[in-house]
């Protein structure tokens, strides 16, 4: 099913990337165990031949595990990198080492994304970012110290609780 509807949005709506929330799904086996070798549907995703052109984008982690850079087995996908974005928003607050943890990240987060073999992970595999539909917007990270989600209904319970926010004024 996955494999039809990924086929009818490039061939019939001209798609020509996907991004795929919470990808680390993809290597779980039945018994919730990682299979980082040869998960069945990514391979199914690389070889179908209207899907080989396509730009693939995970979010490389679920409630579970954290699987960024070569621990995530889709080689030719890009990847979310959730440190880029904690290290920015670091370095803004001025935190302690912010700087020193940063230059890694504009570096191309080379302890992710090492460059030195023939099949490598590649530094421009890495999708850096700083805010996207989880947690804070940009405004609110330089407004609010704390999320503010009372009024939603879920007595500010939703949401990740470590934004690296700060109220600026």
């Amino acid at each position: 099913m996955l494999l039809d509807s990924l086929r009818y949005w490039v061939n019939e709506m001209h798609v020509d990337g996907f991004r795929f929330d919470l990808a680390s799904i993809f290597t779980r086996r039945s018994d919730g165990t990682i299979n980082l070798e040869d998960v069945p549907i990514i391979a199914a995703i690389r070889s179908d031949p209207d899907l080989g052109h396509v730009r693939l984008i995970a979010e490389t982690w679920d409630i579970a595990s954290y699987q960024l850079g070569r621990n995530f087995p889709g080689i030719s996908w890009l990847q979310w990198n959730g440190q880029f974005r904690d290290q920015i928003r670091s370095f803004v607050k001025s935190d302690p080492d912010a700087v020193n943890n940063l230059m890694r990240r504009l570096y191309g987060s080379d302890d992710l994304f090492p460059d030195t073999l023939v099949d490598a992970y590649h530094a421009f595999q890495s999708v850096n970012f700083v805010t996207a539909h989880d947690g804070f917007c940009l405004y609110d990270l330089v407004s609010y110290n704390h999320k503010h989600n009372e009024a939603n209904g879920h007595n500010n319970a939703d949401g990740t609780d470590h934004n690296f926010s700060w109220n600026c004024g």
